[in-house]
């Protein structure tokens, strides 16, 4: 593979998969990003290089020191309650941000922001009971 290629994998999960799980922290996620003006891309961009500037450029008006701040937060809060809604046995189930902007593969691969599940192999009782919600992918992007 060239050296401005590289190959990506990820466990994806939904968003609706994610508001299943944890409807109240998504509802909180959903309301700031409207009154921010941004979607769930820009925002995680902004998580996945932990780039809180990216937010201010790309939201739909000026957002102040503090929203920027929760929109931060609230990654962590989403995850925390992922876990617990994830737990199973010993175990349980975290998201990771990312952004993907140069895929370059024609499949199902992810495009701009998306959910990684961490903690489905080896198959952990979490990974084992909720399987279903999350796909493997593999991917090529540039850069």
């Amino acid at each position: 593979m060239n050296i401005d290629y590289h190959a990506g994998c990820a466990d994806l999960i939904t968003w609706e998969n994610i508001k299943k799980l944890c409807p109240q922290p998504c509802a909180l996620v959903e309301l700031a990003l409207s009154n921010a003006g941004l979607d769930m891309d820009r925002w995680l961009e902004a998580v996945a290089y932990d780039d809180s500037s990216l937010l201010y450029e790309h939201a739909g008006k000026d957002l102040t020191d503090g929203q920027v701040d929760e929109l931060m937060r609230l990654f962590d809060i989403l995850n925390k309650a992922f876990k617990k809604a994830t737990r199973t046995g010993g175990s349980c189930l975290s998201l990771v941000a990312c952004f993907e902007s140069e895929v370059l593969s024609r499949n199902d691969a992810p495009r701009g922001g998306f959910f990684h599940v961490e903690g489905i192999y080896a198959r952990t009782p979490s990974g084992k009971r909720f399987r279903k919600m999350y796909r493997r992918v593999f991917y090529v992007t540039r850069g």
